[in-house]
């Protein structure tokens, strides 16, 4: 049995749903989905995978710690026997947040087919395909208050527009922000053109029609990740900040070890943004 932890906003638990599908898959074992983190009075997330057609055996009930600890530190055991075809000792416990493409093990199709996100207003749909659109990911909220996040300032966004503008002349940037007040008073004054995006009725929406622009600029939000990847093309140009958080370690973990930003994408440093 493979029992994979989901918690966390959309974007991680994609990433978290997809590790445990590609082993379910490859090594022929049933998967788990253990959503008992939203029972936190302080999870202020909900479970929203559901809402993507999914197959589901949802486990809502949390293991007991000792069981727990037991499963955690024979994860690296467990994957090993499952590489030599082996039954594993445990439950193969995955709890983590798996935020790479290094671990959709090359099964890219397989990946994108297991979501099926509802159609955005035809409206914005019929903008975004008719033009050469630029999504550019604005994710402020929560972010502006927790220092080592909010990396990613106005300039990175301007000059990663910039950057696109230069090598597609006619882009038309579409603005996709949890605040768009702000995005109005700065981003706008800069390129009158772009269209703040709204009306869009759920996340699953805006994450399709972010998917569907022929380029991007993203923040450091696994929202923003999916929005570049999900219907990446030969010739999309995503722009990616060049650090995921301000602090060295995690940083490390993201950027080097897990590699979440694909070596394909092109990286501009945000570490003097103002």
């Amino acid at each position: 049995m493979i029992r994979v932890v989901i918690k966390g906003g959309l974007g991680n638990q994609m990433f978290q749903y997809v590790y445990g599908k590609v082993l379910a898959r490859k090594y022929s074992h049933p998967l788990q989905l253990d959503i008992s983190f939203y029972d936190k009075e302080s999870a202020y997330r909900h479970y929203t995978l559901n809402k993507l057609g999914i197959e589901e055996n949802l486990i809502s009930e949390k293991p007991k710690k000792i069981k727990i600890s037991l499963w955690k530190r024979l994860l690296p055991l467990n994957l090993f026997l499952l590489r030599l075809g082996l039954k594993p000792l445990t439950t193969v416990y995955l709890d983590g947040y798996w935020q790479s493409e290094n671990y959709f093990d090359r099964q890219d199709s397989f990946v994108r087919s297991l979501f099926k996100f509802p159609d955005p207003p035809a409206s914005l749909k019929e903008q975004v395909l008719g033009t050469d659109s630029v999504a550019v990911h604005v994710r402020r909220g929560d972010y502006v208050n927790i220092p080592r996040r909010h990396i990613c300032h106005l300039d990175y966004f301007l000059r990663g527009m910039k950057k696109i503008q230069r090598a597609v002349p006619a882009a038309k940037f579409f603005i996709f922000s949890d605040d768009i007040a702000w995005c109005q008073d700065t981003i706008l004054t800069e390129f009158p053109d772009a269209v703040l995006v709204k009306g869009c009725n759920s996340d699953f929406e805006e994450l399709h029609l972010m998917s569907l622009c022929k380029h991007i600029v993203i923040s450091n939000s696994s929202f923003s990740w999916w929005g570049a990847w999900l219907q990446e093309k030969p010739g999309k140009q995503v722009i990616s900040p060049d650090r995921w958080v301000d602090e060295e370690k995690l940083n490390y973990e993201f950027m080097v070890k897990d590699k979440i930003i694909p070596e394909r994408w092109q990286l501009i440093a945000v570490s003097n943004s103002h």
